[in-house]
């Protein structure tokens, strides 16, 4: 019996590296201003130049400007704005009493004022709020955010547990001049203790906007 021959024939696998090509991306426009400003956009490439995309406030730190290409307003990045209170002690209030905070956590750029309990905005854009309320066992909570004068929205809670608790919040439109704060929808008492600050109210600038040109 002769044994049978096997012969391989080894296969070639040919690969051809692929090219990958990057195009940079155009970037930013800057307002006119007198001194040179510098922007970072992509791989640390530092620009200057003009474009259609984007716009840069300089009266605003690092502001660049995202523009939503659907409509003719444009959001920057803000000058930073921002706080949080809340009530490190009880507090009795009658209807329509505005809550004056008076435990300051922060308060970035002074808008609110924790003599009036009043968020005076100075710079115009869009804010985010939040409040959180506390009443104690078997009492009725119910508070309202307030723009100006009109009620913006609000919140209820009542219970026989030891606390009444609730919380909402809101994405408001701001000119300059208007105010927001806290109003007591009844009368009754808020719950506040040094170390368990539960009744709280917070806000900070989302962003700015500018008309395009």
């Amino acid at each position: 019996m002769t044994p049978s021959t096997i012969k391989t024939t080894p296969s070639t696998t040919k690969m051809t590296p692929s090219t990958i090509t990057r195009t940079p991306s155009t970037t930013a426009t800057l307002t006119p201003s007198a001194s040179a400003t510098k922007v970072i956009i992509d791989d640390n490439v530092t620009k200057a130049e003009t474009s259609s995309n984007y716009i840069l406030d300089s009266t605003s730190p690092q502001p660049i400007v995202l523009d939503t290409r659907e409509s003719n307003v444009k959001f920057i990045q803000p000058t930073l704005v921002t706080f949080t209170v809340g009530l490190s002690k009880p507090l009795d209030v009658l209807l329509k009493d505005v809550i004056v905070y008076n435990k300051v956590v922060s308060n970035v750029g002074d808008d609110y004022n924790n003599s009036t309990g009043v968020f005076r905005c100075n710079i115009a854009g869009i804010y985010y709020f939040q409040i959180h309320g506390a009443a104690g066992e078997g009492k009725e909570l119910s508070l309202s955010l307030v723009k100006n004068k009109t009620r913006v929205i609000s919140l209820y809670s009542s219970t026989n547990q030891e606390l009444s608790l609730a919380a909402n919040s809101a994405v408001l439109l701001l000119e300059a001049g208007d105010e927001v704060f806290v109003e007591a929808s009844n009368c009754g008492s808020l719950y506040g203790e040094e170390h368990h600050v539960i009744n709280t109210f917070s806000g900070f600038l989302l962003g700015t906007s500018i008309a395009n040109a």
